[in-house]
């Protein structure tokens, strides 16, 4: 569990179950990346609690290989989506047999057959990220915060990201900016100035449309869609799930 207080941004007391996966968005400046670097160390906080023990007093070494925090840096440690992956590997405490294992399952789960050995410089743009979330996530940390990268990616991708995650019962943090990605989420966090403005179930945050109209922030295409139709007495549930909408709505 990750319990966070209110210094350096305002009125942000949360807590944050094992294995949850949290969206968090908000407009420029409100502190979701200083809120990242805060948790993965590159800044200074001490009112950050992972398991109810303060992130300061546990190792470097714990820290580099269970909090981690995946930027949109362009910075790589090698050529290849191999030599990458095997880089993280590297610094694991584990066999190579294990190593190997793991590299090889990780390649049949997300497809990376066709371009495990493709240089980088030949890559293209959504290939790159997706191998950049992918080299740190082989590690399988137990707190997993990635900074407005999913965006790149396309839906199969995140899904399989994202239920690799789920079956690690790895706990997420991801900043977005497509607000099509909040569906995929156990629960959002919205953030304005340096503070909290809601955090809660992504159902109840959805709801609360005057919200993300105050922020300028849009609801995902189909929780309009689910309004619409309500407002028509179409349905009455929301349905975030476009194959249970249809399927609905042809009944």
């Amino acid at each position: 569990m990750i319990g966070i207080k209110s210094v350096g941004i305002k009125n942000l007391d949360i807590k944050i179950n094992s294995g949850e996966l949290v969206s968090i968005i908000g407009p420029n400046g409100s502190g979701k990346t200083i809120l990242f670097k805060m948790i993965c160390g590159k800044l200074k906080n001490d009112n950050i609690y992972i398991d109810d023990r303060n992130v300061n007093t546990y190792s470097l070494e714990y820290k580099r290989n269970n909090i981690v925090c995946v930027f949109d840096d362009n910075i790589y440690n090698s050529n290849c989506p191999r030599e990458e992956l095997l880089f993280y590997l590297n610094k694991l405490n584990i066999s190579e047999y294990d190593k190997n294992l793991r590299l090889n399952n990780f390649i049949e789960y997300f497809n990376l057959d066709n371009i495990i050995d493709e240089d980088f410089l030949y890559m293209s743009i959504s290939n790159r990220i997706y191998i950049k979330i992918l080299s740190l996530l082989i590690i399988i940390p137990s707190i997993f915060c990635i900074d407005d990268l999913l965006t790149y990616l396309d839906k199969d991708k995140k899904y399989k990201i994202l239920n690799y995650i789920k079956e690690n019962n790895i706990t997420c943090l991801s900043v977005t900016s497509n607000m099509e990605e909040l569906v995929l989420f156990d629960k959002i966090l919205v953030m304005n100035k340096g503070k909290k403005e809601l955090f809660d179930n992504t159902e109840v945050v959805l709801n609360n449309e005057s919200v993300f109209k105050e922020l300028g922030l849009s609801l995902p295409f189909i929780y309009d869609l689910n309004n619409l139709l309500k407002s028509y007495e179409l349905i009455k549930n929301n349905h975030i799930i476009e194959r249970e909408l249809v399927d609905l709505l042809w009944k």
